[in-house]
């Protein structure tokens, strides 16, 4: 028995509506090289562009006289690298934004790009005026994102930055019921990989070199409230408390952000059990010397904070 295939309905777009839409080129990778006589610095980035077009023909009716091919975005990312240069990823994401929303104004009604430092470079020996070494410990991430005829909104962050510290951690008196294994840990490894993203105020206006500084200053921040001073260190109570040290602290010092996120997964290191070994070949009842490494499962904390609205309080 022979079934009708139904018709394609050409009406749909009467039936449905797009609740969103955008498109553009992902994993567009550049190196830039600035010099200055001798004196060179390079910069590596991967820059993923979005648009969102005024029309939808492109998507209802297959029309794309509108459409800014994905390709020409690509090109555009390079051909303004070189026209301008690279500052830092927040001015070159504002450059492109603003770009895309002039050249193609009425057509283009929102641009997004994210510019992820692929690489960071720093100098060999510190002074070598031409040749660098990679450092994969961070990543720093930006996206910019404007409407036309609305103010962009920017936010940075950083990524894979793996810390560790081998005491002054501590986690006890957590709820105690018939599900609990894990004891309370007066000393402790803790350990994480720190991720953070904050967005800066629409009205934040700075150079390149300014959020240049206002990156490292944050790395600062996280590095004093979890590390503490270098000959003692600072208690952490739990990875809670830490995480909105370092977030309240960057928001009292930087107050161009408005908000900001963090996320610490824990990087578990455990003890390991050495107590069925005889003291002859290196056991013990009590061991902080040799730790196992796990992986997976592990605990993962997040917060927000922003700024509580003074006129309301």
């Amino acid at each position: 028995m022979n079934e009708s295939i139904p018709e394609k309905n050409a009406k749909s777009s009467k039936e449905f509506k797009i609740l969103d839409r955008r498109y553009g080129k992902s994993y567009v990778k550049l190196l830039h090289v600035t010099r200055n006589k001798n004196i060179h610095t390079v910069k590596e980035y991967e820059v993923n562009m979005f648009l969102t077009l005024e029309t939808e023909d492109d998507y209802t009716v297959g029309n794309n006289k509108h459409v800014v091919a994905t390709d020409s975005q690509k090109n555009t990312v390079y051909l303004l690298a070189k026209q301008f240069g690279i500052e830092s990823p927040e001015k070159f994401a504002l450059l492109l934004v603003k770009h895309f929303l002039t050249k193609y104004a009425g057509n283009v009604i929102e641009a997004t790009a994210e510019v992820e430092e692929a690489f960071k470079w720093k100098r060999m020996r510190g002074d070598h005026c031409h040749a660098f070494s990679a450092d994969s410990s961070l990543t720093r991430t930006c996206k910019v994102t404007q409407k036309s005829g609305e103010v962009p909104q920017i936010f940075v962050g950083l990524k894979n930055f793996r810390i560790l510290k081998s005491t002054q951690s501590s986690f006890v008196k957590f709820v105690d019921d018939e599900y609990r294994t894990l004891p309370c840990m007066e000393d402790r490894v803790f350990s994480t990989v720190v991720e953070t993203e904050w967005k800066y105020f629409p009205s934040v206006d700075m150079s390149g070199k300014d959020y240049d500084s206002k990156f490292e200053e944050i790395i600062e921040h996280i590095i004093d409230w979890f590390a503490g001073d270098s000959k003692i260190g600072i208690h952490s109570p739990s990875v809670q408390m830490t995480m909105y040290q370092c977030l309240t602290s960057i928001l009292s010092s930087i107050l161009q952000i408005d908000y900001i996120y963090m996320k610490m997964p824990n990087k578990h290191y455990f003890s390991i059990d050495l107590s069925k070994f005889p003291e002859s070949v290196g056991g013990a009842e009590s061991n902080y010397d040799v730790f196992l490494p796990v992986d997976k499962p592990s605990g993962i904390i997040e917060a927000t904070v922003g700024r509580k609205d003074l006129k309301k309080s």
